[in-house]
């Protein structure tokens, strides 16, 4: 706090019973109740329009609903360094998806990824996350993959591991996601 003047008068033992609001520029300030009463500092407040731009995709009758992905609290990213932590990975194991169970039902949702990715039944519990199968593949326990969309080599923020268990394999197959004039060579 004594680095930033309008903190220069936070401490914790200040802190602690009440809290400090901001700006508390010495250790007599009481704090600040209103940061901008009755007008702003620089006059008044700057907007800015902005324009509403649709996805490129949306939901249609075909595919009625929109994917959104998000943070599991406990992991960072791939989780490449997060689930070394063993506190950390054994609140959060694996990923894993989520959808509303009328909807699925609904939808058939089982059957179609079954389907799709061809097993005989779809187990609830999730299997390997990408980053347990680079340690399966470094271990020597993976012989090939077939990996579509993406190099991850450079998306993977662990890289040289990656790379070291992209090197163990027996078989690698990198498909580009889009049929380039590369993916087509």
């Amino acid at each position: 706090a004594r680095l930033t003047p309008i903190y220069g008068g936070i401490s914790y033992e200040r802190l602690e019973p009440f809290g400090l609001q901001w700006p508390c520029p010495s250790k007599d300030h009481p704090g600040t109740i209103y940061l901008h009463k009755g007008k702003f500092t620089k006059g008044k407040g700057s907007f800015m329009p902005c324009v509403y731009v649709a996805a490129d995709e949306l939901p249609d009758e075909e595919y009625s609903f929109a994917l959104s992905t998000g943070r599991v609290y406990w992991h960072w990213h791939t989780g490449t360094m997060t689930r070394r932590t063993s506190t950390l990975d054994r609140e959060v194991p694996t990923a894993y998806i989520e959808m509303n169970p009328q909807d699925a039902e609904r939808l058939k949702a089982r059957d179609k990824f079954e389907k799709i990715w061809g097993v005989d039944s779809l187990v609830a519990e999730p299997g390997l996350t990408v980053t347990e199968i680079f340690n399966k593949a470094r271990e020597g326990q993976v012989k090939g993959l077939y990996i579509i969309g993406e190099n991850p080599v450079i998306s993977d923020p662990d890289s040289n591991h990656v790379r070291e268990a992209l090197e163990n394999l027996e078989f690698l197959v990198v498909n580009e996601l889009f049929l380039s004039d590369t993916a087509q060579y």
